[in-house]
């Protein structure tokens, strides 16, 4: 389920306890000298326009160029109620939420279409390396069965590339996959 907030034109997913999971991206400077009611108002401005999420939780999921990226939780029931937060289907609003990851989170024209048509990823079990920039890369949980390395951020798909294509385009295909995950090549 997902809710769409006017304020920020943004949407985020919340679950059946109605628990809002979004994210935020705030500066390090101004993280560091804030204090806790302002950190709470700061992330609810952040994801959603707000002055205030009810039982707000935030865990750091990491840091990129100065900014800090994190996971925020709360109670969205009475934004519900209020009509702050509109429900919404994902499959009525599939285009627009994706959009609005995109361009919340800088993906990638390739990125948000590799998205788009990889919604059902079918995978087993997993490994799983959390990057600093907020995105996973994601392959078999069995080194023996490694055959593709996935690139995830809140669970969309950003790109997934096959062992089999390493064999004929290993060196270009590495250089794909580590600048996907966020790598700045850096010219000598």
């Amino acid at each position: 389920m997902y809710a769409y907030f006017p304020k920020s034109n943004t949407y985020w997913a919340y679950d059946e306890n109605l628990q809002l999971q979004a994210i935020a991206y705030v500066e390090l400077d101004e993280l560091r000298s804030c204090s806790v009611s302002d950190i709470n108002a700061l992330l609810a401005e952040s994801c959603c326009g707000l002055q205030s999420i009810p039982s707000l939780r935030y865990e750091v999921l990491g840091t990129d160029n100065g900014r800090c990226l994190c996971m925020v939780t709360g109670d969205i029931s009475d934004l519900l109620d209020e009509g702050t937060a509109q429900s919404c289907s994902f499959e009525i609003s599939r285009n627009e939420i994706l959009m609005s990851f995109a361009r919340l989170l800088g993906w990638s024209d390739a990125q948000t279409a590799h998205a788009a048509d990889n919604l059902l990823a079918e995978v087993g079990d997993e490994s799983i390396v959390v990057l600093s920039n907020g995105k996973c890369l994601r392959m078999p949980a069995t080194p023996s069965a490694v055959e593709y390395v996935r690139l995830t951020q809140l669970q969309f798909e950003l790109g997934r590339w096959y062992a089999s294509d390493f064999r004929t385009t290993g060196p270009e295909l590495l250089f794909q996959v580590l600048t996907a995950a966020g790598a700045s090549p850096n010219l000598i």
